[in-house]
């Protein structure tokens, strides 16, 4: 079982057990205690299991949340995505269309997603100035990391002698390779020179074909803005 998936699994059982079933089990037992009390010295023993169907109720809405953490995607978050969401207002019309766009889309993504960074989205987030840098791990700070393994880096190895990559771009490389060593389902990023970039893609698939690795669909924010049910 890969990092991500461990990680889901802790948070699922957490969430959900713990906050979901076993404090209102808790709170329900005591109602039912108190019940049962009342109907002993009422001598009507049967009035006790008034409070069984809102454990009930408790337990549909615990599974239907186990359907809804486990049909959700894993998406891998690039730099641009937290930088775009803690930057101010562009005067470029474009960027601040981006921004615009990458801040409706995060208000859902939560929700429609699981989203990760990795450690190298970190150590790009803390460049800068220290306003800047403190407002970007803020947006971060409660999202999975992923970590640095072998896998990675010898993804790294190997993307960057076959996708041609070359000065500044090299430091882009790494982001596909924790997307693909991760299985995520999406690398989402506004980086359209070297990444979300058609020939790019091309060479990724081609890439990971002769690997026999699966590629993440890479979009950017607007692509995913709204799910097809909406």
């Amino acid at each position: 079982m890969s990092s991500p998936d461990l990680l889901i699994a802790f948070r699922l059982l957490y969430s959900v057990f713990f906050r979901i079933c076993l404090f209102p089990a808790v709170k329900t037992h005591i109602i039912w205690v108190g019940n049962i009390d009342e109907a002993t010295h009422d001598g009507n023993r049967d009035a006790g299991f008034s409070s069984w169907p809102f454990l009930a109720s408790c337990l549909i809405s615990c599974g239907r949340q186990i359907c809804t953490i486990a049909a959700m995607l894993n998406v891998y978050l690039e730099t641009t995505i937290p930088s775009y969401l803690a930057a101010k207002a562009s005067r470029d019309l474009v960027i601040a269309a981006h921004q615009q766009i990458t801040q409706d889309w995060w208000q859902t993504a939560h929700g429609r997603f699981r989203l990760y960074i990795s450690e190298a989205v970190l150590d790009e987030l803390r460049a800068g100035d220290p306003e800047a840098i403190e407002r970007r791990l803020r947006l971060v700070e409660s999202l999975p990391v992923l970590a640095l393994n072998e896998d990675v880096r010898a993804l790294t190895r190997h993307y960057d002698k076959t996708l041609g990559l070359s000065g500044r771009a090299r430091a882009d490389i790494p982001h596909l390779a924790y997307a693909v060593s991760y299985q995520m389902d999406y690398l989402v990023t506004w980086n359209c020179s070297h990444i979300a970039n058609g020939e790019m893609i091309r060479r990724l698939l081609k890439a990971n074909a002769e690997l026999k690795r699966s590629t993440p669909l890479i979009v950017t924010p607007e692509e995913v803005l709204e799910s097809l049910e909406d």
